[in-house]
């Protein structure tokens, strides 16, 4: 599911059908996100949810509910946290 918001944040909910195989896709996701130079990692981890700044200058956080990874994409880090804590 995506959601898209009037002041430009986005909200993707990925359902992988269990929470086995939503925690190997996410650990491949973190690997690909942290080895990327498109990617910084934002504070220090482990952390309920994982922060990430993308090279335009936009935060991509994440959170993990069972079979489904949420996604909030913000242009400031609390935003992009708010929009993961509300799903979750």
């Amino acid at each position: 599911m995506r959601g898209l918001y009037d002041d430009g944040s986005t909200l993707l909910i990925l359902d992988y059908g269990s929470a086995g195989s939503r925690q190997e896709a996410w650990s491949e996701l973190r690997a690909f996100l942290g080895g990327s130079e498109r990617f910084a990692s934002v504070g220090a981890e482990p952390t309920e949810h994982i922060l990430f700044k993308d090279g335009r200058g936009r935060f991509v956080a994440f959170g993990e509910a069972g079979t489904r990874l949420v996604v909030g994409v913000a242009s400031s880090s609390t935003a992009a946290l708010l929009i993961v804590s509300r799903v979750l």
